[in-house]
């Protein structure tokens, strides 16, 4: 039997980040938020940590193991920023794998 893969969206804001968990169907099944994630403002450690907590969090909310999340999105403030992406980049290796990570466009 296949098992479900359970989706995972993060925010990670300049002052907080947010994690959801969906079931397949898209119903949002936990949520968590702990501080900042922005890495250029509290640096690459702190950031990683922060993400990584918040996601450990809601995943436990939602009694699911990092391995039955499917690919995930992250939006993370500065990452788009020419001075920011590399470090932005040293924390996304750090989270468990199979995120997908879309700068924001600038208009």
């Amino acid at each position: 039997m296949t098992e479900a893969r359970f989706l995972v969206g993060i925010d990670g804001g300049g002052s907080t980040v947010r994690v959801a968990v969906a079931a397949p169907a898209l119903d949002v099944v936990s949520q968590s938020e702990c501080g900042a994630a922005n890495p250029s403002a509290i640096g690459r450690e702190v950031a990683a940590t922060s993400i990584r907590e918040t996601m450990r969090a809601a995943l436990h909310a939602a009694d699911h193991a990092p391995r039955q999340v499917a690919p995930y999105g992250i939006g993370e403030a500065g990452a788009a920023k020419s001075h920011s992406i590399g470090c932005s980049r040293k924390v996304w290796r750090t989270l468990p794998p199979r995120a997908l990570v879309v700068p924001r466009a600038e208009d």
